[in-house]
């Protein structure tokens, strides 16, 4: 009988943001980073009359902070075809310009490589 052999690797199928996201924010909570979503933009008041601003544009959907680890900003992207805003843009140039890491993050297998060759 032939011995299956378990891959570390995900089948490279087409996945929604929400789905890549929910899977890399899992295996960075398993290895003890805090992560947090950065919603951007605007939501009502709770009067209805006011907005309320969140977030700038561009910033990155999510943080991961570890007590051993710099920041790593985590900006998420459908894995065919997803692509950044030119406030995105911006504004990770601007994270980048102060020394923080931001990672564009498509396809689980990808992160999984850098992840192993930061961490």
């Amino acid at each position: 009988m032939a011995k299956v052999q378990k891959s570390t690797r995900i089948a490279n199928l087409p996945l929604a943001e929400r789905e890549v996201a929910k899977a890399v924010i899992g295996w960075l909570r398993m290895r003890g980073w805090l992560a947090l979503r950065l919603n951007a933009g605007a939501v009502r008041g709770i009067t209805g009359n006011s907005f309320m601003r969140l977030q700038p544009k561009g910033c990155p959907d999510w943080v991961a902070l570890r007590y051993d680890r710099q920041p790593l900003f985590l900006e998420f992207k459908k894995s065919h075809g997803g692509k950044l805003s030119a406030d995105q843009l911006a504004f990770h140039e601007d994270l980048t310009r102060r020394s923080l890491r931001v990672w564009v993050v498509s396809n689980i297998n990808e992160f999984l490589k850098m992840a192993d060759e930061l961490f």
